[in-house]
């Protein structure tokens, strides 16, 4: 006798399916926000309470999905960059030496991270050196995938975001720095 396992299906406007998605458990969903995304290609706005913090030439902003965790719902952390015109922050791969952008999301066990997404750091060539660099600039997005996985009534979750990196001109680079910000999510209706 074979295992069923759970699944979502997306349709498109035919009714034909335009994605599947088969789960390990019938515990572990997909977030709304998430699904939407992924299985549609459609990009909403995450819903939840935001998080910033800003140091030079660097400001950055945490939201999740939504205001509140739903146990057992995987969901996720946007962290927004946005860095001042003519100031970069290195990226992956990077020579030794150089801090690289890195975040990572703290809380309780029962808060399962999954690892972050970065976008694509563009090539970047420091006049004199005969490094190669990637480099993010402006305002980008990095995601980090989590979900919360406590029994009913647990109550408020918090997360600690991590962020370190370092900030640099085409002339002048900053010593490795970070910031630290602190959110808190309430506990929604199971799902």
């Amino acid at each position: 006798m074979g295992v069923a396992y759970p699944a979502i299906f997306a349709l498109d406007e035919g009714g034909r399916v335009a994605d599947k998605q088969i789960g390990e458990n019938y515990r572990v969903r997909e977030g709304a926000l998430k699904l939407i995304d992924e299985a549609l290609g459609l990009t909403l706005v995450p819903a939840g309470s935001h998080t910033s913090a800003a140091a030079g030439h660097i400001k950055v902003t945490a939201v999740p999905d939504s205001a509140d965790y739903v146990r057992w719902q995987e969901t996720r952390l946007h962290v927004t960059f946005d860095v001042e015109a003519g100031w970069h922050i290195y990226g992956r791969p990077i020579p030794a030496g150089y801090q690289p952008l890195t975040l990572q999301v703290e809380s309780i066990p029962q808060v399962v991270v999954h690892p972050s997404q970065y976008p694509p750091a563009r090539p970047f060539k420091v006049q004199g050196l005969d490094d190669q660099f990637h480099v993010y600039e402006g305002r980008f997005e990095v995601v980090a995938p989590f979900a919360v996985r406590v029994p009913g009534g647990h109550g408020t979750v918090d997360l600690r975001i991590v962020v370190s990196y370092q900030v640099c001109s085409a002339t002048e680079c900053l010593p490795p720095g970070g910031m630290t910000l602190e959110l808190r999510l309430g506990e929604g209706p199971a799902a």
